[in-house]
């Protein structure tokens, strides 16, 4: 996959991702971030075009990214206060000690006062609600197909070449791992 873990320290260190693959993020950790919250949170140059303007260097992106810095620091604040806001799911929780000297996971809230679970938790408590049958691996968002970049064609992988299903069912349901000890209610 395009993704690296480079990506997530930046976000973490509150940086603004600029991608050029949707799979680089967008449509690969939608449990953690919505694709809205990646397309607020996120520049974006992954079309057809914009891929081959950079390979043929045809546009300045650090030119673009300079300019969208000068000409729209409203813009900018924003992608960062939705860094800032989000982060914490894409991070494991931080052990700290409480006043007590005992360890603790340390906790982020929202604006409501609502528990924001870190990327450690939201990963578990989703992947053992599907091996015990009370949720599937189903998306929110439709899944997305990419074609494949074949040796000796012109085609790229870009987010031109990626079509949504039509379909939110997940095609390796139902898991394999139904776990006795979990029951629905």
């Amino acid at each position: 996959m395009p993704t690296r873990k480079s990506l997530f320290d930046a976000i973490l260190s509150g940086c603004i991702p600029v991608l050029f693959h949707p799979l680089t993020g967008r449509y690969m950790y939608e449990w953690h971030w919505s694709i809205s919250e990646w397309n607020i949170s996120a520049i974006h140059y992954d079309s057809f075009l914009e891929n081959q303007d950079l390979i043929n260097q045809r546009v300045d992106f650090i030119q673009k990214l300079i300019d969208l810095y000068k000409n729209e620091p409203e813009k900018i604040s924003k992608m960062q206060e939705n860094l800032k806001n989000y982060a914490f799911k894409l991070q494991y929780g931080l052990i700290q000690k409480d006043k007590n000297g005992k360890k603790i996971v340390r906790k982020e809230f929202d604006s409501n006062k609502q528990e924001i679970m870190d990327a450690y938790s939201i990963a578990i408590t989703n992947v053992l609600k599907i091996h015990a049958g009370l949720m599937s691996h189903d998306r929110v968002a439709h899944y997305v197909e990419c074609m494949q970049i074949i040796k000796g064609r012109d085609k790229l992988q870009t987010a031109d070449n990626c079509n949504v299903t039509n379909s939110i069912k997940d095609i390796y349901y139902p898991p394999s791992l139904v776990s006795p000890y979990f029951h629905s209610s």
